[in-house]
């Protein structure tokens, strides 16, 4: 007997049964998550032209690449031959491929093919491979339909490629491709795509020794079928299937394995690689470079060594070696951004400000004589003195004396606020915590910021505007590429530095003697105009150099990462030799160009760089524009003397008639007697005549120690104790000065008026009596701290 059922129940059947459909749906759209993957992901460092430099695994001990938005065309055929031949057909789910599994599954009575499609199969890779229940494979299902309506095939592909398991630790194409390989996954061939298209259905079938004949028997069966499909030629098949499979996993590329590092820990981007400036062949050169030298640098217990290449114009990074590949400690340590004392590297910038300001030129003299200031007596790094030194050659030399002169002439807050402006953010204490030992390296600073400091001034050099206006860019280095290019903009407003005084200083350094000048052994090809300096710290821990030219800055540290200092560790010795090296390999740079319209012209003293009297020899010097070139030379003045030129007169103790005025160039007692020790022309000037009386103790002069002042106790490199060396001056230089000391008399001098000796911690006085009976008296205490 027929049963008829109500009209409504076919109607309330179809209402249910959209509710449920629409509900499935509603769970499957809001079941996707957004991203699909969440993973931690490898630092992944690329150089400027798309080589692989470095890599670092993820945090949870993967080597997974950042997301992939297409794949090559070789693993697309390879991957849709062997898992889903029609996935450009279906909408995540496969009818026919599941029907065919379940045929499989029963005819064998378990579980031999799943029949999931790719889309099927990144659903289950986001989902880390939950057990495989009917349940879990009904979600897979519903989830595989909503991800074809949310990502394109392309990007399915990619999410596959991104994600697939490649056997051990290593996950996504990519990783797979340099792991195995060492190539991108575009320069793999046929049968090395074949072997990763196969692995992740089996990844346990890459590792040695275990079912490596089932990986090649998957591997050319793939090959076969691609001949088949006419994908590749036969000839081509028969070629492929003689490769060998890859044995245990390569070591990743580390090229620039501290510049990984350090983008590794700034990045905060998961699923990006980074594309850097890195410049490949600089960056290979200078690696080539610092382990040849470093051969040699380990023969004397140097161990750590680094260099830094930027591009002027834009502030990129062109080659970062943070240490040495062959570095026999402390490899590991990135010295690049590690903060160490400056030596005289800075020494430069104080003279550029000093140009800036109006207060010397490069012909100006200062003083280069034992000086003391309180708390604090420089030397000389060979223990010599000019007494008086052109500005010019005070810094070519990297003479400490006149810096430290000059630096308490400029002031110790003015030149600090000037290096901050350059952002050197080490030098973060006040000016009263460095004092003058700011330029002697009191400071420390890392290779990053001076080389940062010196490009800065020559961007601004390069592309300083006629018009008067100067670059706006910000000073900072660029490591990692980016979309947008930097423009530079112009301001008219003051800069820190003038274009004049900067020149001036660049133009000065060139002038630095090369090693191969005195080094025989040393051959540097290049010929090209260079701005240079060096710089080495106390107690021989720290040698620097830095190279300026139009188009590039070169910075150099060698030492030991634990402080440890060692003889002959200097800029000129171990790092200059390094910089020129890398200048070789750099394409030749034209110099700057002079930034004419910032110069002035004014009439200097010839001989000592300041403005002219009347008794001076003069010539016209084009300075930077400054307030004010308004010191007046004091050294050349008429003097009175006898018809005989022999003696000095006054004019009111002697006939007028016999009275012969002449121009003399002289400087303090101090400066004048170092200073004719290396110009013989200098001439003093004459003793007054017996007729003409003058307080004959003005002659004489103790230069050191300076009065109610404390001492170091001074030590030698070996921490034995050295001499404390006491100075006296006389203006007649045939005087014999007598010495005592607490009383106790120790000896006479002539001509140098210097006496070396060892005291005991307390306080001392020096009394010193010349032969015509003047008398000297100073109290000074030696300290051990």
């Amino acid at each position: 007997m027929k049963t008829f059922l109500p009209p409504n129940y076919y109607i309330q059947t179809l209402i249910k049964t959209i509710k449920v459909l629409i509900s499935v749906c509603t769970l499957g759209y809001f079941l996707l998550p957004t991203p699909l993957f969440e993973k931690p992901y490898s630092t992944v460092v690329y150089d400027s032209e798309n080589n692989l430099l470095g890599a670092r695994v993820a945090k949870d001990e993967q080597w997974r690449f950042p997301e992939r938005n297409d794949v090559p065309a070789k693993f697309e055929a390879c991957i849709l031959q062997f898992e889903d031949k029609r996935f450009y057909a279906h909408s995540g789910v496969d009818p026919f491929a599941m029907a065919r599994a379940m045929r499989y599954n029963l005819k064998h009575n378990k579980v031999v093919s799943g029949g999931s499609t790719l889309t099927m199969q990144v659903i289950r890779l986001s989902k880390n491979n939950p057990p495989r229940t009917y349940l879990q494979k009904l979600l897979e299902l519903l989830l595989a339909v909503r991800l074809e309506f949310s990502y394109t095939k392309t990007e399915i592909l990619g999410l596959y490629a991104s994600h697939a398991p490649f056997g051990g630790n290593i996950v996504g194409l990519d990783a797979a491709a340099w792991k195995y390989y060492h190539l991108t996954p575009e320069e793999l061939t046929w049968a090395q795509m074949a072997t990763l298209a196969v692995l992740p259905n089996s990844p346990a079938l890459i590792h040695p020794g275990r079912n490596r004949s089932t990986l090649l028997t998957k591997r050319n069966n793939l090959l076969k079928q691609l001949k088949q499909s006419k994908i590749i030629t036969t000839s081509d098949y028969e070629l492929f299937i003689l490769e060998p499979l890859p044995q245990k996993p390569l070591p990743l590329p580390n090229k620039a394995p501290h510049l990984t590092e350090y983008l590794q820990q700034k990045t905060t981007i998961n699923n990006e690689a980074i594309h850097t400036t890195i410049h490949p062949k600089t960056q290979q050169n200078t690696t080539d470079i610092l382990k040849r030298h470093q051969s040699y640098l380990t023969e004397n217990s140097i161990h750590n060594s680094a260099i830094l290449v930027l591009e002027v114009s834009s502030g990129k990074v062109l080659a970062y070696n943070g240490n040495s590949d062959n570095a026999a400690a402390w490899k590991d340590v990135d010295m690049i951004h590690v903060e160490r004392s400056s030596g005289s590297i800075i020494k430069p910038i104080l003279y550029a400000s000093a140009y800036h300001n109006g207060q010397i030129n490069s012909t100006t003299l200062l003083p280069d004589m034992p000086s003391y200031f309180k708390g604090f007596t420089p030397k000389n790094y060979a223990y010599t003195y000019n007494g008086a030194v052109p500005a010019r050659k005070a810094l070519t030399a990297s003479l400490n004396i006149p810096a430290v002169h000059l630096l308490s002439k400029h002031g110790v807050p003015q030149f600090l606020n000037r290096l901050k402006s350059l952002q050197f953010e080490s030098i973060r204490h006040s000016s009263d915590h460095y004092g003058l030992s700011l330029i002697l390296g009191g400071a420390e600073v890392k290779l990053s910021e001076l080389c940062n400091a010196y490009r800065t001034l020559a961007h601004q050099l390069n592309y300083y505007n006629l018009e008067g206006k100067y670059p706006t860019l910000k000073n900072e280095l660029k490591y990692v590429q980016t979309n947008e290019e930097r423009l530079t903009s112009h301001t008219a407003e003051a800069p820190l530095f003038s274009s004049a005084a900067i020149y001036d200083m660049f133009n000065d350094l060139t002038a630095v003697v090369r090693p191969n000048e005195y080094q025989t052994n040393m051959q540097f090809e290049s010929n090209q105009k260079i701005a240079w300096k060096t710089g080495t710290s106390f107690g021989f821990r720290d040698a620097w150099t830095v190279g300026i030219t139009a188009d590039y800055v070169v910075g150099v540290w060698v030492g030991n990462a634990d402080g440890k200092g060692r003889p002959m560790l200097t800029g000129t010795l171990s790092a200059a030799p390094i910089l020129f090296d890398v200048f070789n390999t750099l394409p030749n740079s034209n110099w700057f160009e002079q930034p004419q319209d910032t110069y002035e012209s004014v009439q200097l003293c010839k001989t000592t760089g300041q403005q002219a009297n009347r008794n001076c020899p003069t010539h016209i010097l084009e300075l930077p524009k400054a307030k004010h070139y308004n010191q007046r030379c004091i050294y050349h003045h008429k003097i009175l003397l006898d018809t005989t030129i022999n003696k000095r007169v006054y004019a009111n103790c002697s006939n007028p008639r016999n009275v012969v005025q002449k121009t003399y160039f002289t400087l303090p007692p101090g400066q004048a007697y170092y200073y004719a020790q290396k110009h013989h022309n200098y001439k003093h000037i004459p003793p007054f005549s017996n007729n003409c009386q003058v307080d004959k103790r003005t002659a004489m002069q103790i230069i050191y120690p300076r009065a109610d002042t404390k001492i170091r106790l001074p030590k030698n490199f070996d921490e034995t104790t050295s001499p404390t060396i006491l100075v006296v001056r006389h203006q007649n230089p045939i005087a014999k000065v007598f010495w005592s000391i607490d009383g106790q008399y120790l000896k006479s001098t002539t001509k140098t008026h210097e006496l070396a000796t060892v005291l005991s911690p307390g306080i001392h006085t020096l009394v010193v009596t010349d032969d015509l009976g003047n008398s000297l008296q100073r109290t000074f205490e030696i300290t051990k701290k």
